[in-house]
């Protein structure tokens, strides 16, 4: 099913001034990654590049006020190039898969760098990296297409955090909650907001912050039988999706049936 285009929105900007000087917060990072997908960016049609110092920039805005003070000062050659509204994490998996060389992405150049009077930034690609594969994943949880499945087949937000064993190897360690009847429940979520939620409820997410936790895009057969890494599931029940949620909904890990899944479901912690 098609999702609709996106639109330019104050809100976006809203958000991006909020998150420039406070861009390393998780919180922070959960709120712009919300705003850059419900609302779109303007960007150039066809690639190109302005040089800032040794950077190679490619310019995206936030407003149209601001596309207008940088078009006043492009050279007549570059003024007649089309521009459109598009997903700012489309247009970062664009430049990644095809091989585009630039530095960064330089926002609403030729305004101020002052958040009260403008919201100009040149974040390099290596800032937006990080942002953009947790976006892409948030976009795709939370994709009508997505939603459109039995829950059991669904693709979900999952905090989690690696962690040592004793013989060096690594192991993925979820968040948890534990229900009034003492079971133990994975939070998963549909959308990035309800992620937050979760995460800004006092209480909850405190291990996730201490061990600098991760969101994967995960499905309950994934978190179930992983085939990348070792995943500690002993005495968990299965996932609480939107925990925290009115109308959350609690699945349970299918019961192991052969050695193999017995070994995977009851390893060590």
């Amino acid at each position: 099913m098609a999702q609709e285009p996106l639109q330019m929105d104050a809100a976006l900007d809203a958000a991006f001034r909020s998150w420039l000087p406070q861009r390393f917060d998780f919180e922070q990072s959960l709120a712009m990654i919300s705003a850059f997908s419900h609302y779109a960016i303007l960007a150039p049609s066809q690639i190109f590049t302005v040089s800032m110092g040794n950077l190679h920039v490619l310019p995206v805005f936030t407003t149209q006020s601001a596309w207008n003070t940088f078009m006043a000062k492009l050279p007549d050659v570059q003024s007649h190039l089309e521009w459109q509204m598009m997903s700012f994490f489309e247009l970062v998996t664009f430049v990644d898969s095809n091989g585009i060389a630039l530095d960064a992405y330089g926002f609403n150049l030729h305004t101020s760098t002052d958040p009260e009077i403008g919201n100009m930034a040149i974040l390099e690609k290596s800032e937006v990296g990080q942002l953009t594969i947790l976006g892409n994943v948030v976009i795709t949880a939370s994709s009508q297409d997505n939603l459109a499945k039995e829950p059991r087949e669904r693709l979900y937000l999952v905090p989690c955090y690696q962690a040592p064993e004793e013989n060096g190897q690594m192991k993925r360690v979820f968040s948890t909650m534990r229900a009034s009847d003492d079971r133990i429940w994975i939070p998963a979520f549909d959308s990035v907001e309800n992620l937050g939620g979760w995460f800004t409820t006092p209480g909850f997410g405190d291990t996730f912050r201490q061990n600098h936790g991760i969101i994967l895009g995960m499905t309950l057969e994934d978190i179930q039988h992983p085939t990348v890494a070792l995943h500690v599931l002993k005495g968990i029940s299965g996932i609480a999706v939107n925990a925290l949620n009115f109308a959350q909904n609690l699945l349970e890990f299918d019961k192991p049936k052969t050695l193999d899944d017995l070994r995977n479901f009851n390893r060590e912690a």
